[in-house]
C-alpha cells in the first residue's frame, strides 16, 4: 500500500482482489465500464476489460484523521468546481466506490503488523484508514504501461504571480518560495519544491517556463525538472501542443483570491490554492518516434482513436482535491506570503540567500540583476548566458 499523504492512501487494485468477495469484484469491474463509458459492453468486450481492470485503476482510501474530508463532499466540490474549468480529457478520471467494512479491516490489520515488523515508516505509526468513510475513490492510473511507454510527472505549481507580489518583483510565487526556503540550506535547494532539483543555477525551472512558447525554453524547463534526457524530444513536443496547462493557468486566473488582501478580509478562495498543488501527468505510447508526428489527445473521441490505431500521448491533471482550510493551513498561507513580501524574496533583496544568480521567467532573481531581459527568448537563452 502507497501512502500518498497524511489523509489518504491508495493501493493498486489487484492487490486487493484476492480479499474482497466476487460480488464486489464484480461491482468494481461494472463501475468502471459505467466511468469509461461502456456501460453496455459485450462478452468479449467484457474479456478485454478484464485484462484493462487489472491494470489502468488505483483506488485511493481515506485514513482517520481528523482534518480529512470525506469522499462524498470530496466528489461534490470536484464535480461543481473543478470539472467544469476543463475538458475531460484533460483531467484524470476519479469516482466514489463503496468499500466493504471488511476490506478496511483487513487493511488496517496488515498497517499494524507492518509497524509491528518495522515496514511502516514511525512517523505513520497510530494512524489507520478511517472506518467510518463508505466510500473510496477509484481512479484512472496513469502508471506507464509498458517498458516503451515515456511518462513524467511534475507540480506545475503557479503560473500566475502572486495578486500580493510587489510591482518590482524579480521573482514569480514559486520561484521566490523555492529561494526562501532553500535559505536555510545554502548547499542545495528545498525539497518541498519540485522546481529545484539541485543547488546549480542551471538545475531548476521556473514554472512560468512551462508554457513558454520557445520549444528549447519548455525542454530546457523539463530537464531541470528532472526529465530523462532521452525523453525530452517526445515531453517536450507533448506539453508544447497540450492545451492542459494553458486552461489551468486560465482556471488560476480566474479564481486568483489568494493574496493577503484576501486573507485578511476573509474572502481567501481555497480552490484558487486547489488549482495551485494540483500534479500534471504525461504519458505516452505511441507507435512512432518521432515527435514532430506525435499529436496530443484533446478530445474524447480522439483519444479513443489513437488507442485503436496503437498509441497516445496524455497531458492529464491530478490531484485536484478540495483543499480545506482547516487545521492551520489558512493561517499557514497567510504567513508564508506575508514572510515573502517582509523579507523582500520576490524583489531579490533577501538578506540571508545564497548568494549566486538565480533565474526567473520575470527577470533575473538577484540584487543588480536586470528585469525582463528583454530580447532574450525565456530563461532557455538566458541559461546560456550563466
Amino acid at each position: 500500500m502507497e501512502e500518498a499523504g497524511k489523509s489518504e492512501a491508495t493501493l493498486p487494485l489487484t492487490t486487493i482482489l484476492a480479499w474482497l468477495d466476487e460480488a464486489t469484484v464484480q461491482r468494481i469491474k461494472t463501475e468502471w465500464a459505467r466511468v469509461s463509458g461502456k456501460e453496455n459492453f459485450s462478452e468479449k468486450t467484457f474479456s478485454a476489460m478484464q485484462i484493462q481492470f487489472t491494470s489502468p485503476l488505483v483506488l485511493r482510501l481515506r485514513k482517520d484523521t481528523s482534518f480529512a474530508v470525506s469522499y462524498a463532499n470530496l466528489m461534490n466540490h470536484y464535480k461543481e468546481d473543478i470539472q467544469p474549468l476543463f475538458e475531460p480529457t484533460d483531467l484524470v478520471q476519479q469516482n466514489l466506490f463503496p468499500i466493504p467494512q471488511s476490506l478496511i479491516t483487513t487493511l488496517n490489520t496488515h498497517l499494524k503488523a507492518a509497524e509491528t515488523s518495522n515496514h511502516r515508516a514511525p512517523h505513520r505509526h497510530g494512524t489507520y484508514l478511517s472506518t467510518k468513510e463508505p466510500h473510496g475513490l477509484l481512479l484512472e492510473s496513469m502508471s506507464p504501461t509498458s517498458p516503451s511507454t515515456t511518462f513524467f510527472e511534475l507540480k506545475p505549481k503557479w503560473l500566475v504571480q502572486s495578486p500580493s507580489a510587489p510591482s518590482d518583483s524579480l521573482r514569480c510565487r514559486t520561484c521566490a518560495l523555492r529561494e526562501m526556503r532553500s535559505s536555510t540550506n545554502k548547499s542545495s535547494p528545498s525539497t518541498d519544491d519540485p522546481s529545484s532539483s539541485s543547488s546549480s543555477s542551471s538545475s531548476f525551472y521556473c514554472p512560468l517556463d512551462l508554457l513558454s512558447p520557445s520549444k528549447p525554453t519548455l525542454r530546457d524547463a523539463l530537464s531541470a525538472a528532472g526529465a530523462p534526457p532521452s525523453t525530452l524530444p517526445l515531453l517536450t513536443q507533448a506539453l508544447f501542443q497540450s492545451p492542459v496547462l494553458t486552461r489551468l493557468r486560465a482556471a488560476q486566473s480566474a479564481h486568483n483570491q489568494v493574496g493577503m488582501t484576501d486573507f485578511v478580509l476573509g474572502r481567501y478562495d481555497t480552490l484558487g490554492m486547489t488549482l495551485r498543488d494540483c500534479t500534471c501527468f504525461v504519458r505516452i505510447s505511441s507507435p512512432s518516434n518521432n515527435p514532430d508526428t506525435a499529436t496530443a489527445i484533446t478530445t474524447e473521441e480522439a483519444q479513443q482513436k489513437k488507442k485503436e490505431e496503437g498509441g497516445e500521448i496524455e497531458v492529464k491533471l491530478a490531484d485536484l482535491d478540495f483543499k480545506s482550510p482547516s487545521g492551520g493551513k489558512l493561517q499557514r498561507w497567510y504567513e508564508t506570503e506575508r514572510k515573502l513580501i517582509a523579507e523582500g524574496w520576490y524583489e531579490g533583496k533577501e538578506e540571508n540567500g545564497r548568494g549566486s544568480v538565480r533565474m526567473c521567467d520575470l527577470g533575473w532573481g538577484w540584487k543588480g540583476g536586470k528585469q525582463g531581459m528583454e530580447g532574450l527568448e525565456g530563461a532557455g537563452l538566458m541559461n546560456s548566458l550563466v
